[in-house]
C-alpha cells in the first residue's frame, strides 16, 4: 500500500500541475510549425509579401519567426 501511494501521488500531482499550466484556449496545433503568407500594399505603393511561421510545442506557441519577406515594386514603372 505504501509503494502505491508513493507512485500514484506524484503522478496525480503532475497531472494537476499540467492542467493548470496549459492555457484554457490552446491552439489546435500540438507540435511543429504553422506558416502563413500575407500580401499588403498595391495601388500606388509596393507589394510586400511576408511569411510568418509560428512554432508549437504541446499546444503552446513558443516562437514566431519571419521566414521570408519580398518587396515588389514592378507595377509602379
Amino acid at each position: 500500500m505504501k509503494i502505491t501511494k508513493k507512485i500514484i501521488s506524484p503522478f496525480l500531482g503532475l497531472v494537476l500541475l499540467f492542467l493548470f499550466i496549459l492555457p484554457m484556449k490552446a491552439e489546435a496545433k500540438a507540435f511543429g510549425s504553422d506558416c502563413e503568407t500575407t500580401t499588403t500594399g498595391g495601388g500606388e505603393s509596393c507589394y510586400v509579401t511576408k511569411t510568418v511561421c509560428k512554432r508549437y510545442f504541446l499546444w503552446i506557441r513558443y516562437d514566431t519567426e519571419l521566414t521570408d519577406m519580398q518587396i515588389d515594386c514592378s507595377h509602379l514603372q
